[in-house]
């Protein structure tokens, strides 16, 4: 209904869209202003006022201010407004009301009303808002499917309509279900549509509560990068001042965020700024209990406490009341009482018996609270019934991105595993469960059976018996580390090596002293290095004969560690100093179990070579390699009878790879510049010439395409990995192609000197032609480089080359 407005004043109408635009944007206390401005201006008992007094209970509605809200709604229209759509409008807020305050059934009436009237008189909006709510009526009272159903017909309505806005409210709202079910990487794709549709239509409060649930997703997920991105998002689109429930959810989810990260301390202000803003027992009840956590992993157990009572006196849902029985558990623990804490566990886990990270935690709870207790057994049990609910969370994520750092969060559970094992004398046993943390993902994907048992110690015994190697497996931790050294005979107790720490720190000066000042330790002592070889490799030599096969399973900071590139300073002996590869032959591997995957044997397969590579340079920021032409050449010529296909120039670019059937091949060789995404590591690439727009080959394409390749080299920049994740190891173009099938990899840890390339790759191919191993061929190559007059027998030049092998 359209008034006439006076002289220089805005007409009623346009004061309520933009009233609307203000709540939709978050901003209630502007939206207040205006809705109160458009009441004052409307005739009293007249539709218009009607409808000011309709958008005000919306606006308590949204600040969840909803006895407010209900007081508001419970007037009646005056007398002679008849109004269908504001009849209809007003049921819906009548219904939004009791669903915002849990009071389901009460709800039903009032929505089906909304529905029935709207349709009746074609008020598309009412009915498409009715409609949202009732299907969170539907989702949060457990009818989930059909919540589901109608979430999607709404979402589909609203855009045929074109309007943004209530599509992303529909697309939220199924958003919403999966993250009660803990479907977790299934949300992902619809809150980043909606993002970018909300983006395009500038809806910062539809933004905020986007940016919100992916957070969650991701902090549940253990992605917490991508969690606090998401979340410091939304947050600086609310605004110091926004809206004060959209605020509080966002500084929650920091909050569990940094304790999804183990950092307690960071996260107690967020939480306590969140328990402030809150203004429903649901939320009250909610951050005080999640308070609890941080003040229990703080050890501060008065005050733990206190706030764990606030949170059970306001609950009555299970799920949340098994977290909470979860957290007086850990307090009881903490507090000595292990009588009572087991019982508060065992109680949390018959609640919270469809929440995985609560029954997991928990078992893990009575697996610290047994070990603390001196029953090794009963703690071995309930570490074992944590790991089940582990495994049966972890299969349930579908990307290979969300299940790298969903294991990757856990890596703390398996240190405190590992630790009460070696405590207890287990040292085999504690090698096989450090070992099931390591790589999950490529076992599973790379084992023959649908679910592959996991390996145990006979079986590294056996690897180590059929490759004629000695295996070398470390586990970093913060208090203690630890190195099992494996023999076709024996497993040694593992052996005691410094903090994880100390490791790093270790490893990033050496680093340094290698790749960045290019230093010589054998002509100048560089005291890491000297450090590391004495804390890692030292106390298992006498172990390893001389001169023979290593395969080392590394950890941690170890992963950016070339062990060969280690000094051995040993004057008792009388030695010269020298590298640890004249004494050894090495292979990275990702995991003892990774190794089990494949029947070793001494038979080499046809040779067969793709070479891809010296493509034409696609932007400025990657010129042409100047000598990529004079590797691939020299490549070439030692397979000259052999079937070979090279792509080169214009035709090395990214779609050839998968149409020159990789697959067919037993040598594959890329000669280009690479690119590793730290961020997302399968989003890393080889460099190739442009095809349309694109010019990256990407890892994520790579492990798409089955492989039997005896090996792939990648004589490209950091091409052997992006990033290092807990348990996972590597995660870039190593992993990708191992993933893929092949059974080795030679790539590069650090930048490679697109100069001494060349020569290093044609001994390798040299070798390799002649019958050696692929491990072999590189060593002898690394040798050439350590014993020539030149200035690459430092390690910068021959070190960034390692194989991987599995």
């Amino acid at each position: 209904m359209a008034l006439a407005a006076g002289c220089g004043q805005q007409s009623p109408d346009i004061v309520y869209v933009n009233a609307v635009k203000a709540l939709r944007n978050g901003d209630t206390a502007q939206a207040w202003v205006l809705a109160r401005k458009l009441e004052l201006s409307c005739p009293p008992r007249s539709a218009c006022r009607v409808r000011a007094r309709l958008l005000e209970a919306e606006i308590r509605l949204t600040e969840r201010q909803l006895p407010a809200a209900d007081s508001m709604l419970a007037e009646d229209l005056p007398e002679g407004v008849n109004d269908p759509v504001l009849r209809a409008r007003r049921s819906l807020l009548q219904g939004a009301v009791q669903v915002a305050g849990g009071s389901y059934q009460a709800a039903e009436a009032p929505l089906r009303a909304a529905q029935e009237l709207a349709s009746s008189v074609g008020a598309w909006d009412v009915l498409l808002d009715a409609e949202t709510w009732n299907a969170q009526m539907l989702a949060r009272s457990g009818h989930a499917d059909r919540a589901e159903e109608v979430f999607r017909k709404a979402s589909s309505e609203a855009a045929e309509r074109r309007d943004a806005y209530r599509e992303a409210i529909a697309l939220n709202g199924l958003s919403m279900i999966r993250l009660r079910e803990n479907r977790f990487d299934e949300a992902i794709p619809g809150l980043s549509q909606i993002i970018h549709a909300a983006e395009g239509a500038s809806l910062p409060r539809v933004l905020s509560f986007a940016s919100t649930n992916l957070g969650i997703c991701y902090s549940n997920l253990g992605n917490f990068d991508e969690a606090l991105a998401s979340l410091r998002r939304g947050l600086a689109l609310v605004g110091e001042n926004g809206l004060a429930p959209y605020r509080m959810s966002l500084l929650g989810e920091l909050g569990n965020t940094y304790m999804g990260q183990g950092d307690a301390k960071q996260a107690i202000p967020y939480f306590q700024k969140a328990l402030a803003l809150a203004k429903t027992d649901e939320d009250t009840a909610l951050w005080s209990r999640n308070l609890a956590s941080a003040l229990v992993e703080a050890k501060d157990w008065a005050a733990a406490e206190q706030s764990n009572r606030r949170a059970q006196s306001l609950v009555t849902e299970p799920g949340a009341k098994a977290r909470i029985l979860k957290n007086a558990a850990a307090i009881a623990a903490g507090s000595g009482n292990f009588p009572e804490a087991l019982t508060l566990y065992g109680e949390a886990i018959k609640l919270g018996e469809n929440n995985p990270s609560v029954l997991w935690e928990s078992y893990a709870g009575l697996a610290d609270t047994y070990t603390r207790m001196g029953d090794d057994d009963a703690a071995d049990r309930e570490f074992s019934n944590a790991l089940a609910a582990i495994d049966r969370s972890g299969a349930s994520i579908s990307s290979a991105e969300n299940q790298l750092t969903f294991f990757a969060a856990l890596n703390g559970f398996y240190q405190n595993y590992v630790a009460a094992l070696i405590r207890r004398g287990a040292g085999q046993r504690a090698l096989e469960v450090a070992d099931a943390s390591r790589a999950r993902i490529l076992f599973q994907r790379l084992s023959t059976k649908q679910e592959p048992p996991p390996p145990a110690a006979r079986d590294y015994r056996a690897i180590a018996r059929q490759t004629g190697s000695t295996l070398l497996f470390f586990f970093l931790a913060p208090g203690k580390s630890h190195l099992w050294v494996v023999t076709g005979n024996r497993i040694y107790p593992p052996i005691e090596l410094p903090a994880a720490q100390e490791i790093e720190s270790l490893v990033d000066s050496y680093r340094r002293f290698v790749e960045q000042r290019l230093g010589d330790p054998i002509a100048v002592e560089s005291s890491p290095g000297r450090r590391l070889y004495e804390i890692l490799l030292a106390p298992a030599q006498r172990m390893i004969p001389r001169n023979s096969r290593v395969i080392l399973v590394p950890d941690g900071a170890l992963h950016w560690l070339n062990f060969e590139t280690l000094p051995v300073y040993d004057a008792a002996s009388g030695e010269r100093p020298h590298y640890w590869i004249e004494d050894a032959h090495l292979v990275v591997a990702p995991s003892l179990a990774a190794l089990t995957t494949l029947k070793y044997s001494n038979r080499r397969r046809r040779d067969t070579l793709l070479i891809i590579g010296d493509p034409v340079s696609p932007s400025p920021e990657f010129p042409k390699l100047a000598y990529a032409a004079d590797e691939i050449a020299k490549i070439r010529q030692h397979f000259p009878g052999s079937s070979q296909d090279t792509f080169v120039g214009s035709q090395a670019r990214p779609g050839i790879y998968q149409q020159s059937h990789p697959g067919n091949f037993a040598l594959l060789h890329f000669s280009a510049h690479g690119v590793a995404n730290q961020r997302s590591p399968l989003d890393s690439a080889i460099i190739l010439s442009k095809e349309g727009d694109n010019f990256k080959l990407y890892a994520r394409n790579i492990m798409a395409i089955p492989l039997q390749a005896d090996l792939v080299t990648i004589s490209a920049c950091r091409s052997a990995g992006a990033r290092s994740y807990s348990g996972e190891g590597l995660v870039g173009f190593v992993w990708a192609f191992l993933q893929a099938g092949a059974r080795s990899v030679i790539a590069g840890l650090w930048d490679v000197t697109d100069s001494s390339a060349p020569g290093m790759m044609d001994m390798l191919y040299s070798q390799i032609r002649e019958g050696h191993s692929p491990a072999d061929a590189l060593r002898e190559a690394k040798l050439s480089l350590i014993h020539s007059a030149g200035a690459y027998k430092k390690p910068y030049y021959w070190g960034p080359f390692q194989l991987y092998t599995r």
